[in-house]
């Protein structure tokens, strides 16, 4: 770990000059599009169990937009493109294994793979949210001991994937599909003032599309104080909103209180309509139906307890939405300044370092 540790460091400095360079092409959100129509529900069910979503919605009545799924660092498997073909927005997380880890896709040696990706994600056709890494604070060596790199070395992991997208045409900024969508928790996604402002691994305005974020009210799982579904997400709504990006809920959820969670439902539906910043920013969610931790999230198994306040909120309201609706455009923007850390010391000799690997044109 403390040779790792020694040669990301190595590295930190030569990716911030890159990030620093201007190198990579440059897109933001825009921000003038009008309110979106309403709210897209989604589901992910437990090990992506596409057939108990089906069977879970079709009990609920009402289908779901969004579908949110974990993937390996590897081409899309198949519940990707039925989903698709189904007519749902996917939300795709791809996480690199630790002996791949971040340093080793900034500096360009998984191209290949990531050149692939981009083609089968193009290939679909329809719009998709691609994550790079879900949760990657607590894998990161300067923030929670973890092994996969350091903040910086995220983000130029982030910015590669991002370029290579675009410079192959499967990016929505260039006329293709896919959106790019960053996944954080918190306190992590709401460090600094104003909050965000110091979330060290958020790759930049100019690389993400969909805020695609995770947070849970675990109330009785952990023994916390109970939180409303406002509370949660009010903070990251606001955040969103100062961004002017889009919200999609990548994973929340409630835990089972003697019936608590119908009303935590319907209050939630409630704040989602009435909320300004909510109404403007907040496009969809994905409900995390999964036993997770020490959690069972998975109302459907538990009886009423939530199954009434969904079908309440969300199936019977026309607010919230069972069909997608297509993604907002980037459109060309400013560059926005590199997201700097304290460098370690000593400086690494930049002599011993290799060349910038430029983002290659695509074959052909």
């Amino acid at each position: 770990m403390r040779s790792f540790g020694r040669w990301c460091a190595a590295v930190t400095f030569f990716l911030l000059v890159a990030a620093a360079s201007g190198l990579s092409p440059s897109s933001s959100a825009d921000a003038e599009n009008d309110a979106p129509p309403g709210v897209m529900i989604g589901w992910h069910e437990k090990g992506d169990d596409v057939n108990a979503m089906r069977a879970h919605e079709a009990a609920l009545g009402k289908r779901m937009a969004v579908v949110r799924l974990y993937e390996q660092w590897a081409l899309p498997g198949p519940k990707v493109g039925k989903m698709i073909a189904e007519g749902r927005l996917p939300v795709v997380s791809h996480k690199p294994p630790p002996t791949v880890g971040w340093v080793t896709i900034a500096l360009g040696l998984e191209d290949p793979l990531i050149r692939a990706l981009a083609a089968e994600y193009q290939s679909y056709g329809r719009d998709v949210v691609f994550i790079f890494h879900h949760e990657p604070h607590d894998d990161a060596i300067d923030l929670k001991g973890g092994d996969y790199g350091l903040s910086l070395n995220y983000v130029a992991a982030y910015r590669r994937i991002h370029d290579i997208f675009v410079a192959d045409g499967a990016h929505v900024s260039v006329g293709g599909n896919v959106s790019f969508g960053y996944a954080a928790t918190t306190p992590w996604m709401l460090e600094g003032d104003p909050p965000g402002s110091g979330d060290a691994l958020y790759p930049g305005d100019r690389y993400v599309d969909v805020l695609a974020h995770d947070r849970y009210n675990w109330a009785t799982c952990r023994g916390d104080a109970w939180e409303e579904f406002s509370d949660n997400w009010g903070p990251v709504v606001k955040m969103a909103a100062a961004h002017h990006k889009p919200l999609i809920i990548g994973e929340f959820g409630a835990p089972p209180a003697e019936g608590r969670r119908n009303e935590w439902f319907r209050k939630a539906a409630a704040w989602m309509k009435s909320d300004t910043d909510a109404r403007r920013w907040l496009i969809g969610f994905a409900y995390y139906h999964s036993f997770h931790d020490t959690c069972p999230w998975d109302f459907m198994n538990q009886g009423d307890d939530g199954r009434l306040g969904w079908i309440e909120s969300f199936t019977n309201d026309p607010h919230f939405l069972e069909a997608p609706f297509p993604l907002a455009r980037p459109t060309a923007g400013p560059a926005t300044l590199p997201i700097l850390l304290p460098l370690p010391l000593p400086l690494p000799d930049l002599s011993l370092l290799p060349a910038l690997p430029a983002v290659p044109a695509p074959p052909g």
